[in-house]
């Protein structure tokens, strides 16, 4: 027998059941980046705050939608694995796609307040920041970005860990890729 994602599997396994444990693994690592996220979250609010830093604010902002992004390629994992339906005869197998999408439109909304409420900042100045909070909560984001992005990254390989081809799920690259994004613009700070 072989181990994949702590689970001992038969080799006679049929393919649905390794298919099924490789998503169970999409699904945790999701989870390990949708707490780091929310934690970052939490730590970005109060360092914007304390700090008048319009910049860790928005960081704040972009892993809270980044915990939501998350939270819809869960959803479109569990929606993907669903079975069959009188209603829904093929399932849900645009899921992932669907929600890769709306990640990427919550970003672009992102883009546009935060460059609505610079612009307010330069118009009507903007209050002292105190570096050193900034410096120090970029440098904790990015190294957090980082792992997250390692946890993830191990998904991206397309092997169902059998040797066999396995379709790759958008929801989770994007993920990946904006996480990957983050930790490179929290450690350009």
């Amino acid at each position: 027998s072989d181990t994949l994602v702590g689970t001992t599997l038969d080799r006679a396994a049929p393919a649905r059941d390794v298919v099924r444990s490789a998503y169970v693994s999409r699904a945790q690592r999701l989870v390990v980046v949708l707490v780091l996220n929310l934690a970052l979250v939490v730590g970005l609010v109060m360092v914007g705050l304390t700090a008048h830093s319009l910049a860790v604010l928005a960081a704040g902002s972009d892993y809270l939608l980044d915990a939501l992004g998350v939270s819809v390629a869960l959803l479109a994992i569990h929606l993907s694995r669903r079975s069959e339906r009188r209603m829904r005869p093929k399932g849900y197998p645009d899921a992932t796609s669907v929600a890769a999408l709306v990640n990427g439109g919550w970003l672009l909304v992102l883009e546009l307040l935060v460059a609505s409420a610079a612009a307010d900042r330069l118009i009507t100045r903007t209050p002292r920041v105190d570096g050193l909070p900034v410096l120090v909560a970029s440098g904790i984001a990015a190294l957090v970005m980082t792992v997250g992005a390692l946890i993830l990254h191990g998904d991206g390989d397309g092997d169902d860990g059998e040797g066999e081809a396995r379709e790759r799920d958008l929801s989770v690259a994007a993920v990946l890729l904006d996480t990957i994004a983050d930790a490179a613009a929290a450690a350009g700070v």
